[in-house]
């Protein structure tokens, strides 16, 4: 029994890893056949604002008008501010806007993603499809104050077996997917939801 169960997975790897190196070669193929600009050097500081995605799991995919969806997630951008409500923005000197993290009082540092953990109450989503940010004891040892916003919301189409790709959605339709799968997100991984990506929103004026 053991042996067969060890082939079978075997086996299931096997497609899996096919899967993907099909699907990474397509996405290579695509990009090789756009023209891309050559774009001039960007000389000097660069600030910027950072955001994190709260990652929402079902426990297992499902279907949602026509396509198979393996999650949803938020996008959420922050605001830092010192104790004087001056913003603290990311700075760096390049052309990448690079994932930064912050100091804090005991000298250690914290990605923004670890100052709130991000769930969602199943009943009190019904009522107001509203998330709940409980405040870890990282804001409190960060020294500052933050100010969050949905940047953007996210379902994940599962495009091949295990292979996922994000596509952008408005807050309608995200919830939309949830309030009629309550039942397929109200699991252990979302409480709280995981954070597997960033962005930075550059900032060219004065704040």
């Amino acid at each position: 029994m053991k042996k067969e169960v060890l082939e079978h997975n075997s086996k299931m790897i096997e497609v899996c890893l096919k899967e993907l190196e099909d699907y990474l070669k397509t996405k290579e193929n695509n990009k090789a056949e756009t023209i891309v600009e050559n774009k001039k050097a960007i000389k000097g500081i660069r600030k910027y604002r950072l955001g994190y995605d709260f990652l929402f799991l079902p426990n297992r995919t499902f279907k949602y008008k026509g396509e198979l969806i393996g999650g949803t997630s938020i996008m959420v951008l922050f605001k830092i501010y010192d104790m004087n409500g001056n913003e603290i923005l990311f700075e760096i000197e390049g052309e990448e806007l690079k994932e930064q993290t912050i100091k804090l009082k005991n000298g250690e540092e914290c990605y923004l993603c670890d100052l709130f953990y991000c769930s969602f109450d199943k009943e009190k989503f019904k009522e107001d499809q509203t998330f709940d940010f409980s405040p870890t004891m990282n804001v409190i040892m960060s020294n500052c104050r933050i100010a969050m916003e949905i940047h953007s919301y996210t379902k994940n189409i599962e495009v091949r077996k295990v292979i996922l790709e994000p596509e952008n959605i408005d807050r309608e339709e995200f919830n939309d997917i949830i309030l009629n799968n309550l039942e397929r997100f109200d699991v252990t991984d979302n409480k709280p939801a995981q954070s597997c990506a960033y962005i930075a929103v550059e900032v060219t004026e004065e704040v």
